[in-house]
């Protein structure tokens, strides 16, 4: 098996209590974290869920209701966790919403005419 050097962020909770659990199997942290990796990866797939599908769900490839309920539950995880990461393109994108845009429309003058600056007026306004 060939190993790859690679940053993950990691929750500091999790890298103490794979150092303490490693210290006790003599295993590094490292190890351990990759032990819990396989352990969790075994878990799902033993849980009937085929992962697979989920991710396939996950980009739409199918809909969820050709799921099992254990899949489903798998694709709602998932998909609630990336939406508490955004990525760099979501977290852009939802910002340019707020950009001015150039779409094509009237401005307020043009909408309503220079007499009458909002709807709300009445005409008896305009006769003063």
């Amino acid at each position: 098996m060939s190993t790859v050097q690679r940053t993950v962020k990691v929750d500091s909770t999790l890298v103490k209590a794979a150092k303490q659990e490693g210290t006790l199997l003599n295993r590094s942290t490292s190890a351990q974290i990759e032990h819990w990796i396989r352990l969790g990866r075994a878990f799902e797939n033993a849980l009937g869920v085929s992962q697979a599908k989920v991710q396939r769900a996950l980009v739409g490839e199918i809909t969820i209701d050709g799921l099992t309920d254990r899949e489903a539950e798998a694709y709602l995880a998932n998909l609630a966790s990336s939406m508490q990461t955004p990525s760099q393109a979501e977290r852009d994108f939802y910002a340019s919403l707020g950009e001015p845009s150039e779409a094509a429309g009237m401005d307020e003058a043009e909408l309503y005419g220079d007499t009458l600056s909002h709807p709300d007026q009445t005409c008896a306004n305009t006769a003063e």
